[in-house]
Protein backbone atom coordinates (compact mmCIF):
# COMPACT_ATOMS: atom_id res chain seq x y z
CA UNK A 1 0.00 0.00 0.00
CA UNK A 2 2.45 2.50 -1.35
CA UNK A 3 5.11 1.77 1.10
CA UNK A 4 2.67 2.12 4.51
CA UNK A 5 2.07 -0.70 6.99
CA UNK A 6 -1.43 -1.83 7.49
CA UNK A 7 -0.29 -4.79 9.20
CA UNK A 8 1.72 -7.10 11.19
CA UNK A 9 1.80 -10.61 13.48
CA UNK A 10 4.40 -12.51 15.37
CA UNK A 11 4.40 -16.13 15.99
CA UNK A 12 6.86 -18.22 17.78
CA UNK A 13 7.58 -22.26 17.81
CA UNK A 14 7.66 -23.89 20.81
CA UNK A 15 8.66 -27.37 19.71
CA UNK A 16 6.31 -28.60 17.31
CA UNK A 17 4.09 -26.00 18.12
CA UNK A 18 3.24 -22.89 15.98
CA UNK A 19 1.74 -19.97 18.65
CA UNK A 20 0.58 -17.01 16.38
CA UNK A 21 0.84 -14.54 18.94
CA UNK A 22 -0.42 -10.85 18.10
CA UNK A 23 -1.83 -9.24 14.95
CA UNK A 24 -2.06 -5.31 14.54
CA UNK A 25 -4.04 -4.50 11.10
CA UNK A 26 -6.06 -1.24 9.37
CA UNK A 27 -9.16 -2.35 9.63
CA UNK A 28 -9.75 0.42 6.74
CA UNK A 29 -7.48 -2.23 4.58
CA UNK A 30 -8.68 -5.21 5.96
CA UNK A 31 -12.31 -4.27 4.33
CA UNK A 32 -10.98 -4.15 0.83
CA UNK A 33 -7.70 -6.44 0.65
CA UNK A 34 -8.63 -9.20 3.59
CA UNK A 35 -5.30 -8.42 5.45
CA UNK A 36 -5.91 -10.49 8.23
CA UNK A 37 -7.14 -13.80 6.67
CA UNK A 38 -3.96 -13.28 4.28
CA UNK A 39 -2.24 -13.07 8.19
CA UNK A 40 -3.68 -16.46 8.99
CA UNK A 41 -3.10 -18.13 5.79
CA UNK A 42 0.86 -16.65 6.26
CA UNK A 43 0.83 -18.42 9.93
CA UNK A 44 -0.26 -21.64 8.34
CA UNK A 45 2.38 -21.76 5.64
CA UNK A 46 4.93 -20.91 8.13
CA UNK A 47 3.72 -23.71 10.49
CA UNK A 48 3.62 -26.27 7.29
CA UNK A 49 7.54 -24.96 6.84
CA UNK A 50 8.57 -25.18 10.19
CA UNK A 51 6.49 -28.68 10.13
CA UNK A 52 4.51 -27.78 12.98
CA UNK A 53 2.25 -30.49 14.66
CA UNK A 54 -0.05 -27.88 15.35
CA UNK A 55 -1.07 -23.58 15.44
CA UNK A 56 -2.23 -21.91 18.22
CA UNK A 57 -4.76 -19.30 16.44
CA UNK A 58 -5.79 -17.52 19.77
CA UNK A 59 -9.14 -16.91 21.09
CA UNK A 60 -10.60 -14.68 18.77
CA UNK A 61 -11.90 -14.36 15.53
CA UNK A 62 -13.30 -18.13 15.74
CA UNK A 63 -15.28 -17.69 12.15
CA UNK A 64 -12.46 -16.65 9.79
CA UNK A 65 -10.32 -19.13 11.77
CA UNK A 66 -12.74 -22.03 10.96
CA UNK A 67 -12.19 -21.48 7.64
CA UNK A 68 -8.94 -22.16 7.47
CA UNK A 69 -9.67 -24.86 9.47
CA UNK A 70 -9.39 -24.33 12.67
CA UNK A 71 -11.26 -25.89 15.54
CA UNK A 72 -11.90 -24.20 19.30
CA UNK A 73 -10.90 -25.57 22.19
CA UNK A 74 -11.76 -24.82 25.57
CA UNK A 75 -9.79 -22.55 27.68
CA UNK A 76 -9.81 -22.26 31.66
CA UNK A 77 -8.50 -19.75 33.56
CA UNK A 78 -8.29 -18.86 37.91
CA UNK A 79 -9.57 -15.84 39.05
CA UNK A 80 -8.23 -14.59 42.69
CA UNK A 81 -8.75 -11.64 44.41
CA UNK A 82 -6.57 -10.79 47.47
CA UNK A 83 -9.99 -9.58 48.85
CA UNK A 84 -11.96 -12.78 50.13
CA UNK A 85 -15.43 -10.58 49.88
CA UNK A 86 -14.24 -10.08 46.16
CA UNK A 87 -13.46 -13.59 45.84
CA UNK A 88 -17.00 -14.16 47.04
CA UNK A 89 -18.67 -11.85 44.00
CA UNK A 90 -16.16 -12.50 41.36
CA UNK A 91 -17.20 -16.14 41.50
CA UNK A 92 -20.54 -16.36 40.13
CA UNK A 93 -19.86 -13.59 38.03
CA UNK A 94 -17.81 -15.40 36.10
CA UNK A 95 -19.92 -18.58 35.86
CA UNK A 96 -22.00 -16.40 34.42
CA UNK A 97 -20.16 -15.33 31.14
CA UNK A 98 -20.53 -17.51 28.15
CA UNK A 99 -18.84 -17.06 24.77
CA UNK A 100 -20.45 -15.97 21.96
CA UNK A 101 -22.06 -18.23 19.68
CA UNK A 102 -19.98 -18.22 16.10
CA UNK A 103 -20.68 -20.04 12.97
CA UNK A 104 -18.27 -22.92 12.76
CA UNK A 105 -17.22 -23.47 9.09
CA UNK A 106 -15.13 -26.30 7.62
CA UNK A 107 -13.24 -25.75 4.65
CA UNK A 108 -12.89 -29.66 3.22
CA UNK A 109 -14.91 -31.40 1.51
CA UNK A 110 -16.34 -34.83 2.84
CA UNK A 111 -15.87 -37.43 0.16
CA UNK A 112 -17.80 -40.61 -0.51
CA UNK A 113 -16.51 -43.78 -1.75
Amino acid sequence: MNGAIIGFSSAFLHGSTLDAHYVGLDHEHNERHAVYQRMLVDHLVCGIQHKASSIIFGRTAEQAKSNLGAVPEDMYFLVRHRNAMANKLIGPLLRSVQPAEFELRNPFKRVTA
